[in-house]
């Protein structure tokens, strides 16, 4: 077996006792088929003497076996209880291969089932780094295409071993009656195994471009499919169209290629078929003068063993040609395992009573690259609304990631209530948050169904009263189907400031301690903006909770309780929008620019100056 497929059996399944018990039933089905075709004998045989047994034919030893078997069961040695005891078998025979058909279609479902969702659950707990340069259309590919390839190859595995036990079972039978018949078969079949091993060959090297073919073009094809008002906007259909026929033409000489290459194996393999049968009848009468129920016997044996010999070598080029597929979703798997996020803690009972503290954190995104935090320390206090502001790219968004442990500091510490949140549990370290992201992620489902998402158990009373904080059950209610409309993927039925709303309600309904805004506002329009600031004025007066706010547009966040204002990863300067204003720093700029529509220079100019000297 290819090394490759040993490890993919180990880290993929299904388990050797597992495939070990399909093998059985294989065997099994071939065992009974034998007896079945070896009835065949001494039927012929029968038919031969005209019906009668004569002395010399009841003393050759398999008709010995046959009448101990026929006095054990009570019943007399004669023609058609042959022909019945071999219909018998073939029906045992029929209803065994119906029984493994069932399951290894069964055991395969589960093989597909089993990985997609495994990979699916590494490529969650992947660290964010590995997942903001990872392809989506190519982890796509792997957990459907992929791994569906690799369950045909690993299955063939099955079908390999049950054909070589197969072909060691009936070329027995063959060499007890004629071991120099046999010899003469199998030098015919070895050198049709040699002839079609260069095709075998050829198949791995196009299996693994069909690989790259299959990953390239998935890829294109999510990545499109997310973009197609871009498109049409830049009227670049028809060369979107041309890229994506290009690539789908690789997929397809890919395909083509792989089935001429099983078409020129069976056509080899059909025409030594003919060959050796024709040379064998022959060499059985005129060289071996074999007897004519012996021949029989033997073409009966070649008739049933060469289409299985043929069958070994198209399920062996199959394998060969598929084991790329293997090879790419254990390299997939073994990647996401070595970028897990790391699980350090092992407290489950976090809590945000007093503060959270960053104690001068360092951050980097790729070594020796600049730091996107770069010594911050800063206090969050509870119960409290916290706003972060500052030129783009000043590590504000970085600074939140550290929150929930999406992202780790090289340097420096994070606590929560006095305890370092690395002795946390992620489950428990995120069970205290509630999220809300820059550009709101809804699901194709109903108002309800995303209102609940993450707390499946939220009940309706929850669920509206969440909508309610939200500014959001208003215009809910006021649709024909309430909380029961469907939004649409990405909730392309919505307007950004009711998507924004709902996805607030989204956050509320799990009482968290610290509630997370990442630029709420960015997106909306002003009067959007201004419900948005109603439901976050009323949810502080209403819960209570802390509140961590990105802030974009800094009319949203002039009522926090404390503004910090974040650029080149530290922080600059921090107080209440008071006392920001009368510092006339980056904040008083800001702010009069977007309020008061002043055309002064960009204090965003005005800053990366400053730290440049």
């Amino acid at each position: 077996m290819p090394a490759t497929m040993r490890k993919g059996v180990a880290m993929l399944g299904p388990s050797w006792p597992k495939l070990s018990a399909l093998l059985a039933l294989f065997m099994a089905t071939t065992v009974v088929e034998g007896f079945g075709i070896g009835m065949l004998l001494p039927v012929a045989e029968l038919l031969q003497v005209g019906g009668e047994l004569s002395d010399a034919v009841r003393n050759q030893p398999h008709w010995r076996y046959l009448a101990a078997g026929a006095d054990f069961l009570g019943v007399p040695l004669s023609l058609p209880t042959l022909l019945l005891a071999s219909l018998a078998l073939f029906t045992i025979r029929n209803a065994l291969v119906y029984a493994r058909s069932v399951l290894v279609a069964v055991a395969a479902q589960h093989f597909i089932l089993d990985n997609r969702a495994r990979g699916f659950w590494l490529f969650l707990q992947a660290r964010n780094d590995y997942q903001d340069t990872m392809s989506i259309g190519r982890v796509v590919n792997d957990l459907n295409l992929q791994i569906s390839t690799s369950s045909s190859a690993i299955f063939s595995l099955v079908s390999i071993a049950h054909i070589a036990f197969m072909a060691a079972y009936y070329f027995a039978f063959l060499f007890l009656l004629s071991w120099k018949m046999t010899l003469a078969i199998l030098l015919v079949l070895g050198l049709a195994y040699f002839v079609v091993l260069p095709i075998a060959r050829a198949s791995h090297k196009v299996g693994e471009t069909l690989v790259g073919a299959n990953q390239a073009a998935s890829a294109f094809l999510v990545e499109r499919l997310g973009a197609t008002r871009l498109i049409r906007l830049a009227r670049s259909e028809t060369a979107e169209v041309e890229e994506m026929r290009r690539r789908a033409k690789r997929q397809a000489s890919g395909e083509i290629a792989l089935i001429r290459n099983s078409a020129r194996t069976a056509l080899i393999i059909e025409s030594f078929v003919a060959a050796c049968v024709i040379a064998l009848l022959h060499f059985g009468t005129t060289v071996l003068s074999l007897e004519l129920a012996t021949i029989g016997m033997t073409l009966a044996i070649l008739i049933r063993q060469l289409p299985v010999v043929r069958e070994f070598i198209i399920v062996r080029q199959a394998i060969v040609s598929n084991s790329p597929s293997v090879a790419r979703v254990v390299d997939l798997f073994e990647e996401m395992e070595r970028t897990a996020e790391p699980t350090t803690g092992e407290r489950d009972d976090a809590r945000l009573r007093d503060s959270i503290i960053f104690d001068n954190v360092t951050f980097r995104y790729s070594a020796g690259g600049d730091a996107a935090l770069n010594g911050v320390s800063l206090v969050i206090p509870a119960g409290k609304m916290t706003a972060l502001v500052g030129p783009s790219g000043g590590g504000k968004s970085t600074l939140i990631d550290m929150l929930p442990r999406l992202r780790e500091p090289d340097s420096g510490e994070i606590r929560l209530d006095g305890t370092p949140i690395r002795e946390f549990t992620h489950r428990s370290l995120r069970g205290i948050m509630s999220y809300a992201p820059q550009a709101p992620q809804i699901f194709n489902s109903t108002v309800a169904e995303h209102i609940r998402y993450g707390r499946p158990e939220a009940s309706e009373d929850e669920i509206r009263t969440a909508a309610e904080r939200a500014g959001a059950r208003a215009f809910i209610e006021a649709w024909p189907e309430g909380f029961e409309t469907m939004l649409g993927e990405k909730g392309v039925r919505l307007s950004g400031g009711q998507k924004q709303r709902i996805d607030l309600a989204r956050a509320l309904v799990g009482h968290a301690d610290l509630l997370i805004l990442d630029e709420p506002t960015s997106n909306i329009d002003s009067e959007s903006e201004f419900h948005f600031q109603k439901a976050i004025q009323s949810l502080r007066g209403e819960t209570g909770r802390t509140i961590v706010v990105v802030g974009h547009r800094l009319s949203t966040v002039r009522d926090a309780d404390q503004i910090v204002v974040m650029d080149g990863g530290r922080v600059m300067d921090c107080g209440t929008h008071a006392e920001l204003l009368e510092r006339s720093g980056w904040y008083a700029a800001a702010f009069r620019m977007q309020v008061e529509g002043l055309t002064a220079e960009s204090p965003f100019t005005q800053t990366e100056e400053k730290l440049a000297s």
